[in-house]
């Protein structure tokens, strides 16, 4: 089985494939988080387009052949890791 999503700022669609009848939002973002650059800095959100909700516990389940928006946000520096620079 397999669920499509969509970037909100981008025109392609990706296809993620699993087995069974439906993927945890965790491992949706799992697979999203391999296909893109530096990740570690990327807080990934899942919206349902049709109803525009967003999926707010990892633990849900997406049914197979749905089709969901991913919009990409950077997370905010922890405290105590800003770097400074000396120029």
């Amino acid at each position: 089985m397999s669920v499509t999503y969509q970037f909100r700022t981008k025109a392609d669609v990706r296809t993620v494939d699993f087995d069974g009848m439906a993927i945890s939002v965790a491992e949706l973002k799992r697979n999203i988080r391999q296909s893109i650059d530096n990740p570690k800095h990327i807080a990934i959100v899942i919206n349902d387009p049709k109803t525009g909700s967003t999926y707010d516990s990892d633990q849900t389940l997406i049914p197979s052949q749905t089709h969901v928006e991913v919009v990409l946000r950077r997370k905010k520096a922890k405290k105590g890791t800003q770097v400074t620079y000396k120029l």
